[in-house]
């Protein structure tokens, strides 16, 4: 994909913290203490430690991403974005397929946390939509599921660097665009399907990039994120 150049707009990295404890979190923490704002805590983590990971990142000067991907009724999602504003997190991801009810719920929190809807999961691409029975393709999945986020006043919307551009040019800046599936030139894409650079992922206008493995995987996290933060400033 070749990126257009948008007026650039400040791009900022979130650190996945995809890891199986405290312990890792923690190091991780000290090693991208001063380079890195926002940090996700993902299924993995936050079912092994929970508000523990969240009151860690915190304490480190970080804002958590609660990538939770809520799914459910209206009334237990609503609950849960209350208890995640009790937290202070600052964003957490809401399943825009879960429908207008579950939906409402979650807006009307008072003093809630930024919600981040997701549309389709970089690990899909359009042989699993063939597979699932969708006769739909990926590009207008995540529009329309968009445009479902936007009626239910979402504050942003999770997409693949493949449909943000779209995305941008029908949103406008009204709604942050988060990008995942976010690897570096020549970095293995491990189970994403439709990935992006974070260079193109900042031309094409994304707020926030998410970036996991490249960064915790490497032999010096620090290192590949300073790298990261580089290609997305344009350098």
């Amino acid at each position: 994909m070749t990126a257009k150049t948008s007026s650039r707009i400040k791009t900022e990295l979130i650190a996945a913290l995809d890891v199986q404890n405290l312990r890792s979190a923690e190091m991780m923490l000290r090693e991208l203490k001063g380079l890195v704002s926002y940090y996700k805590v993902g299924l993995s983590l936050f079912a092994a430690d929970g508000p523990r990971a969240i009151e860690l990142i915190h304490k480190y000067g970080g804002q958590v991403f609660l990538d939770i991907k809520l799914h459910d009724g209206a009334q237990s999602a609503g609950d849960a974005v209350r208890i995640a504003a009790r937290m202070g997190v600052f964003s957490i991801s809401v399943n825009l397929s879960g429908g207008g009810k579950m939906l409402d719920a979650v807006e009307a929190v008072e003093k809630r946390p930024k919600l981040w809807g997701i549309t389709v999961l970089t690990s899909m691409d359009h042989d699993d939509f063939k597979i699932l029975g969708f006769r739909r393709s990926v590009s207008d999945m995540v529009r329309d599921l968009s445009v479902i986020g936007m009626k239910h006043r979402m504050d942003g919307i999770i997409c693949s660097g493949h449909e943000a551009m779209m995305l941008r040019g029908k949103l406008g800046k009204r709604v942050h665009l988060i990008v995942a599936g976010v690897r570096p030139v020549n970095m293995h894409s491990h189970d994403h399907k439709r990935v992006i650079t974070p260079g193109d992922a900042a031309k094409i206008g994304a707020d926030f990039v998410i970036v996991g493995r490249p960064i915790t995987e490497a032999p010096s996290p620090s290192a590949s994120a300073e790298r990261i933060l580089k290609e997305l400033k344009g350098r």
